[in-house]
C-alpha cells in the first residue's frame, strides 16, 4: 500500500522539532484482513484494514516505529480494479498525519496510488499536500477472502502551508 517519501513538515512545540518545509522517506511492513463479495462474473468488490509499522529510512526521525491504519474498499474487474482508503500514520510520541489515498490494482497484485494529506496534530498541525506510494503483495497472490501482508517503499512529496506556522 504504501511506503512514502513525506516531503515540506511542519514543526511548532513538541519533543521533535520539525523544519517548515523539508522531506523524509518511509517505508512500511503491512498486514491486511479483508473480505470480498462476488457482485457478477469477473467483478468482485472487498473491504478490510491494513495496518503496519512505519520506518523512517534514515532509521530515526518523523514517524519512525510509527504504527499505521488503513481501512479501504476496492473493486476488481477480472484481474486488476481500484482501490481507496485512508490513513492514520502515528509516531512515537502520538502525532499524527492522515491521508486519503487512491490507487490501481495491477494484475500481479500491485498497488500503484497517491496519498492525499488530510490534515495532521501536535508536530504535523497544518501539514499538506501528496506522496505517491507503491504496494506488492508479499505472500503470493490475493485471494478472495484473506490475509495479506503487504510491503512497499515509494518516494512523494508533501507540503505545509507556510502562513499557519
Amino acid at each position: 500500500m504504501s511506503g512514502v517519501l513525506f516531503a515540506a513538515l511542519c514543526g511548532v512545540g513538541s519533543a521533535e522539532q520539525l523544519p517548515k518545509s523539508g522531506q523524509f522517506a518511509i517505508h512500511s511492513a503491512w498486514k491486511s484482513i479483508g473480505e470480498t463479495t462476488p457482485a457478477a462474473d469477473g467483478r468482485v468488490y472487498g473491504f478490510g484494514s491494513f495496518w503496519g509499522v512505519t520506518y523512517n529510512d534514515k532509521g530515526a526521525g518523523p514517524l519512525h516505529s510509527g504504527p499505521v491504519v488503513c481501512p479501504y474498499t476496492l473493486e476488481m474487474v477480472k484481474d486488476s480494479g481500484s482501490a481507496r482508503g485512508q490513513c492514520s500514520w502515528s509516531d512515537r510520541d502520538g502525532d499524527r498525519i492522515f491521508t486519503d489515498w487512491t490507487g490501481a490494482i495491477a494484475p500481479g497484485g500491485q498497488l500503484e496510488g497517491l496519498n492525499h494529506i488530510t490534515g495532521g496534530t501536535g508536530k504535523y498541525a497544518g501539514i499538506q499536500g501528496k506522496a505517491p506510494s507503491l504496494g506488492e503483495h508479499a505472500g503470493g497472490p490475493a485471494r478472495r477472502t484473506a490475509v495479506r501482508q503487504r510491503k512497499a517503499h515509494r518516494p512523494g512529496l508533501l507540503e505545509r502551508d507556510a502562513s499557519r506556522a
